[in-house]
């Protein structure tokens, strides 16, 4: 499984992520035509979540966790928005992503000494749990 809370975390590590999930994840039943589609979707995604934990990275003392939170709060709700525009099983593929997504954060967490890294992930891991069961 690959890591996600590491300083170095890469777009292509992103998007290895990206296209295990939609070639190897059996809940992904879409047709070949919207495999494309659904890929960019996600990819397009990849920049702002970098930030997200770059901005625990990069931070000092206490307040880089209030800056984490923060982060992940402000990108649940866009993928939330962005997320409500598509329909059928592109929205269900583009959830369920999500929620591969912070299964790998939860591994990540497991790993972790730090409570307050722990703490803030298992509020976005709630999150982004949430979003793909409101989509099924």
């Amino acid at each position: 499984m690959p890591k996600i809370l590491l300083p170095d975390f890469s777009t292509k590590d992103y998007s290895g992520i990206v296209d295990s999930f939609l070639f190897m994840d059996k809940t992904v039943s879409l047709p070949a035509g919207s495999l494309a589609p659904l890929r960019e979707h996600l990819v397009k995604w990849d920049k702002q979540f970098r930030k997200v934990f770059q901005s625990y990275f990069e931070g000092k003392g206490s307040a880089r966790y209030d800056n984490l939170t923060q982060k992940m709060e402000d990108f649940t709700n866009q993928i939330l928005e962005y997320g409500s525009k598509l329909h059928g099983q592109e929205k269900k593929s583009f959830f369920l992503f999500w929620n591969e997504v912070a299964d790998i954060i939860e591994s990540d967490t497991i790993q972790s000494q730090d409570n307050y890294l722990k703490n803030s992930c298992n509020y976005f891991i709630w999150e982004l749990t949430k979003l793909s069961k409101q989509s099924l």
